[in-house]
This record gives C-alpha cells, sequence and structure tokens, in this order.
C-alpha cells in the first residue's frame, strides 16, 4: 500500500503573520495538520533569510559565499526531498 502525503512551507502573505499553533495552521489551510514543525531563519518581515522556492517562484537565492551569518558559515549545503 502506498500513501502520498504533502509537505509544505506555510508563510502568511500579511507581514508579521503568524502560525503559532496546529489550530492557527488547521484554520489556514483548511486541513488537520499531521506533524509540525518550526522551519527557517527570517529577516524582521518575516521574509525568509534562506533558499527558498514556493510554487517553483525563487523567492530566495542559495548564498554559497562565506558571510556574517548562519547561511556564510562554510562548508554548508541545501536540504531537499525529491
Amino acid at each position: 500500500m502506498s500513501t502520498k502525503e504533502e509537505l509544505q512551507l506555510l508563510l502568511p502573505e500579511g507581514l508579521g503573520d503568524l502560525l503559532g499553533s496546529f489550530l492557527a495552521v488547521e484554520d489556514y489551510t483548511c486541513q488537520r495538520p499531521a506533524f509540525g514543525m518550526n522551519d527557517g531563519i527570517y529577516h524582521k518581515y518575516r521574509n525568509p533569510v534562506g533558499y527558498f522556492i514556493e510554487s517553483g517562484i525563487h523567492e530566495t537565492q542559495v548564498i554559497s559565499a562565506d558571510g556574517p551569518n548562519n547561511f556564510g558559515l562554510l562548508p554548508n549545503g541545501i536540504f531537499f526531498i525529491a
């Protein structure tokens, strides 16, 4: 038996919108979450700091050079699920 699940990164549209509970996620998606976790590092206005693609649109690019923040610590890598 095969089961297909969908993995989503939820990033609400409005600046400063937060999904701080499973009930908020359920209200936002109209689905009961089976699993959830905090994910990512965000700028002051909650836009992602690291590499982020949603629906095929590159929201932010890969940071591959040495730099002052978490993403600039070399060697670094990218987590993905195919």
